[in-house]
């Protein structure tokens, strides 16, 4: 099974250099958006309606805020103040902004949340 996985790994991404760079783009933005919200995640309730599972995501997700070895890797992972600058900084601006729109608009139409949910991410 795990040659299944690697083969099809290598075959849909790893082949391609401009997905293994969009894959690590997608990380490095996840990653800033964890930073700029550890507060928050840190302080959220989260209810999972058992108990030890509260438990175990609030522990989660403090070993991914405060994990040592992430910060020290990437301390600023991706700045995005950096996008918007230059002669072409607002027009992208205004491009991806009006892109997460026509998303939100199409998502709006699905009738399952969590479809909804990771369609909009």
């Amino acid at each position: 099974m795990q040659h299944f996985f690697v083969t099809l790994m290598y075959d849909r991404v790893l082949r391609y250099p401009d997905r293994v760079r969009n894959l690590y783009f997608t990380f490095l933005f996840v990653l800033r958006a964890v930073t700029k919200a550890s507060n928050y995640l840190e302080q959220a309730e989260y209810d999972t309606c058992n108990p030890n599972e509260n438990l175990t995501t609030q522990s989660l997700i403090k070993q991914l805020i405060y994990n040592l070895k992430l910060q020290a890797a990437c301390p600023i992972p991706f700045d995005e103040a950096n996008l918007w600058k230059g002669r072409s900084g607002l027009e992208l601006k205004q491009k991806i902004q009006q892109q997460f729109r026509n998303i939100s608009a199409l998502m709006d139409c699905v009738g399952c949340e969590k479809c909804r949910l990771w369609g909009m991410l």
